[in-house]
């Protein structure tokens, strides 16, 4: 059987005329068509066949321009327009849709960078807080100071200077730590601070029952002294200020600075 190409099918179906027969002005039957004819006229058109056969054939619009403006298409607002104008509306649409979207990625990598510019601001002032603290307790250390006398100080300056609800400095004997569950000699033991909620045995260890109302999360940073361990909490209200995905290089480094101090 032979296998007809879109175009020809689309041809075939348009121009199938039966075989010229004088005096034929009887009804058009399928016996009056060739096979090849008779083949086309059984092809039923569908919208997937017309729109590859344009697709394919851009042309054929150029060469046919007048249809364009012949063909009328519902509209929604009622009523019909051409094809042009239907084409015009639609690229309106689009060019309205393109726009918009352009308008919400920069209004979005404006509140990024905005973002970027608060971290950085922030970055840098958390970093002279800590030089500054560095020098204070590099003097300290020098001028030997009591230790006790500092430790209450730098506790102060961290509650003022960073903004904290509660800090708190609890020192660990070694026979504290035969005390203390495993998770608390677990922090000391791998020297990596934790950021998040504070558990209740941490509320029960380290804070008063007053003092747990006013920490809804918290770093809590092991300090392995030369003489004696600690535990230094820095305790926040805003329960995303040490949340669990915080980086803790900072805090690490202030971990090594308050291990002089122990």
């Amino acid at each position: 059987m032979s296998k007809f190409s879109e175009n020809d099918v689309s041809f075939l179906s348009s121009y199938a005329v039966p075989n010229s027969r004088e005096g034929n002005d009887k009804e058009d039957n399928v016996d009056a068509y060739t096979p090849l004819q008779q083949t086309a006229a059984n092809v039923l058109l569908t919208d997937e066949l017309v729109m590859s056969y344009i697709d394919s054939h851009p042309e054929f619009l150029q060469k046919h321009e007048s249809i364009i403006a012949e063909i009328a298409i519902n509209h929604e607002a009622g009523g019909a327009i051409s094809l042009l104008e239907r084409q015009v509306l639609t690229l309106r649409a689009r060019n309205r849709e393109l726009s918009a979207q352009m308008h919400n990625n920069e209004q979005a990598a404006d509140e990024r960078l905005s973002q970027l510019v608060t971290i950085a601001r922030d970055n840098e002032k958390q970093s002279k807080q800590f030089y500054k603290l560095a020098q204070f307790i590099i003097s300290a250390l020098v001028n030997r100071k009591p230790l006790i006398k500092v430790q209450e100080v730098v506790i102060d300056y961290l509650e003022e200077e960073f903004s904290l609800d509660c800090v708190k400095l609890l020192k660990i004997t070694d026979a504290d730590a035969e005390e203390l569950s495993t998770n608390i000699v677990d922090l000391i033991r791998y020297g990596v601070p934790v950021c998040g909620p504070l558990s209740q045995e941490w509320e029960e260890v380290i804070l008063q029952e007053d003092e747990a109302e006013l920490v809804n999360s918290a770093a809590l940073l092991p300090i392995r002294g030369a003489k004696k361990n600690a535990v230094l909490l820095l305790g926040s209200a805003d329960e995303q200020r040490f949340h669990l995905r915080l980086g803790t290089h900072m805090l690490r480094d202030l971990s090594r600075l308050i291990a002089e101090i122990i």
